[in-house]
């Protein structure tokens, strides 16, 4: 670490230079070994903390209480571990090899499904209901043009009923009373979820009905050069449900052409977006407005609130229209509310409904009365870097981005401090009534008080850490704040630098890759835990293509607490899981985990976050490549001590 400090704090600082200290004695003891019938091939964790070894017998989930091999999949035996991921939005374990697709239920070992029985080469859907205990998986059969609907019991993976020759199926929802929602192109169709029997069908749009009749007639012809013509044009759909007042919008954005001759006979076409908004009964499917919402731009973000349904459209239009009519609520004369920027992101809190506009770069944000329908500043307060949360404070309301934080006294709308605090990702922590926040760029930690919007940087000088690393974590501990990266720690106390350590890593980044991929699951709890109490829609839900992205959004799909009440038999071990680890990451830990190279090998070790030092070891050194995978929610390590054992390090 590289340290400028005052001359006054010299003293303080000679006491606690960094030290390459020798990793000591204790080596870790395994709380279990499980034998494997033949060598493992590669071993993963979930993100619900099951684990699962691949061997060229099977698949196999092992217990992680007791070390037992708790279930055998020989199908999918030597399976490469690239066709293996995460269903996102499910708690299943999907395999994609050649041309077949595979689900699989890590808690019991049940095959979910499989594609080859379905004849879906590559299911286009899969969606888990769990208060109805099935799973919906829609798709395509060889040589088939219409989309095929099958649900599978979650519990033995038995199909429960099929329907062929659908249009392209959008959404599947569940409807209460053990109904189900399927929503295709063209159509929206109310399914008992264990049947498949329907109790009503309505249209997506006008004239859906009678363009059905004429495809029937035609053979399916016109819903197959339909769905080619939506294929190449600009046509979304987008379901939202409302079940607290048994409705359901629809947002069906299209393009629209326009030709035009001039006098000397050249044609000019232009096309523009339009979007139309409509609400339908759950019960028949009947429309519930008498007339619909339209805007000329394409489909907005739409949130579901006690008041209505919440668009805000591309260009920064926010309204609220009524579940009753479809009226728009908000603004003069019910025109909305007007911002600048593309919608980013809208979060509900006790003081209103928090509306983002701008981009990666810059956000625009206010507070808007639900009620009212006004926005609670008269400016809107501007800020840089992407959103990251808001929450009201004593001193006012809070706003974090990913470069700064502000505080905004509620009755003015004006910034409480003279310059916003600099920060970076994921480099704030609150505690009580005080916030820290480590600014990237002059390496500092600042203090603030949550009561008074006082802001002052803790002196200890610029911290640099080693290894060319930069901070990304930041933890309020009992003495200071812990200053994390992956192979550096330091903590910052009220007198200064208490420590700061360095464990240099392996030069083959592979040997971290266990760790980052643990670290990334943890930050997801973490992440959807500090949403509980608030609901956000963000365009990252729906846009994501990088894969740490979509398996934050698989977890926030299934882990809510209070659906554990609400879910079937057979999903009720899931959300326990997912609750039971919520829980735990909302226990502070004592320890981290980093790999790091001596002289000798490689080890993965346990380092005490209040002193710093090596707590426990374990030796890597007759691996050639990485044997190991991490659970960092529950503090579990297992080790490939040889080719057919696993060692479980609980710490």
């Amino acid at each position: 670490m590289r340290l400028d400090s005052r001359p006054s704090l010299l003293p303080a600082l000679l006491g606690c230079l960094l030290i390459f200290a020798a990793l000591p004695s204790h080596a870790a003891t395994p709380a279990w070994t499980c034998a494997l019938p033949a060598p493992a091939l590669w071993q993963r964790v979930t993100p619900l903390g099951n684990l699962l070894v691949c061997t060229q017998q099977g698949l196999h989930g092992v217990d992680v209480q007791s070390g037992k091999v708790a279930w055998t999949r020989s199908e999918l035996a030597g399976a490469d571990e690239a066709a293996c991921s995460e269903a996102p939005g499910t708690p299943y374990v999907m395999f994609s090899t050649g041309t077949a697709v595979t689900l699989v239920d890590p808690f019991s070992g049940a095959m979910v499904y499989d594609s080859r029985q379905a004849q879906f080469p590559r299911p286009d859907l899969v969606q888990p209901l769990f208060a109805a205990g099935c799973v919906v998986v829609c798709g395509t059969k060889p040589g088939g043009d219409r989309t095929s609907v099958l649900a599978v019991d979650m519990a033995s993976g038995r199909t429960l009923w099929t329907r062929d020759g659908l249009d392209r199926v959008m959404a599947a929802v569940e409807a209460g009373d053990g109904g189900i929602l399927l929503v295709t192109l063209f159509s929206v169709h109310r399914l008992n979820a264990q049947t498949g029997a329907e109790s009503w069908k309505g249209q997506t749009m006008a004239g859906a009905d009678q363009a059905a009749k004429l495809d029937k007639a035609l053979g399916g012809l016109l819903g197959r050069v339909a769905e080619a013509q939506v294929a190449k044009s600009g046509f979304g759909l987008w379901f939202h449900p409302a079940p607290q007042r048994e409705l359901f919008m629809l947002a069906v954005e299209s393009k629209q052409e326009q030709t035009q001759v001039s006098a000397d006979g050249r044609k000019t076409t232009t096309y523009s977006d339009r979007t139309v908004y409509n609400a339908y009964r759950m019960s028949d499917g009947a429309l519930a407005w008498p007339q619909a919402y339209e805007t000329p731009e394409k489909a907005g973000m739409v949130l579901v609130l006690d008041q209505g349904f919440v668009v805000a459209s591309p260009f920064g239009d926010v309204n609220c229209l009524s579940f009753v009519n479809g009226g728009r609520l908000w603004g003069t004369r019910g025109r909305g509310i007007s911002m600048r920027g593309t919608p980013q992101t809208l979060m509900v809190l006790p003081e209103g409904l928090v509306a983002v506009c701008g981009s990666e770069n810059d956000a625009e944000v206010n507070v808007i009365d639900p009620q009212a329908g006004t926005e609670r500043f008269e400016r809107s307060v501007r800020l840089k870097g992407a959103f990251v949360t808001a929450r009201k404070v004593p001193a006012g309301m809070l706003f974090v981005t990913t470069r700064e934080i502000t505080i905004v006294d509620m009755a003015t709308g004006q910034p409480r401090f003279e310059k916003p605090v600099a920060t970076g990702p994921g480099l704030y922590a609150i505690r009580g009534k005080t916030l820290f926040s480590f600014d990237a760029k002059k390496k500092a930690v600042v203090r603030v008080d949550l009561e008074s919007a006082a802001a002052r940087t803790v002196e200890v000088g610029r911290l640099e850490f080693d290894g060319g690393e930069e901070a990304t974590a930041i933890e309020i501990r009992p003495k200071g704040v812990l200053l994390t990266s992956a192979q550096n720690l330091a903590l910052v106390t009220p007198e200064g630098l208490a420590f700061h350590r360095y464990y240099p890593a392996p030069q083959d980044p592979g040997w971290v890759r266990a760790l980052n991929i643990a670290a990334g699951i943890r930050a997801a709890y973490i992440g959807t835990i500090a949403g509980m109490g608030a609901a956000m829609y963000t365009t990252a839900a729906m846009t994501a293509k990088d894969k740490t992205v979509r398996a934050v959004g698989a977890i926030g799909g299934i882990a809510y607490r209070d659906l554990t009440m609400q879910a079937g038999a057979a999903a009720k071990e899931f959300f326990t899981q997912a609750a039971r680890r919520y829980k735990a990451t909302e226990q502070a830990r004592e320890c981290m985990f980093m790999v790091t190279e001596t002289s000798r090998e490689n080890q993965l070790v346990q380092v005490d976050k209040n002193t710093g030092e090596i707590r426990e070891r374990i030796s890597l050194r007759s691996a050639k490549k990485p044997v190991y995978v991490v659970d960092d929610v529950e503090g579990r390590i297992y080790h490939l001590a040889t080719p057919q054992q696993v060692a479980c390090y609980a710490f």
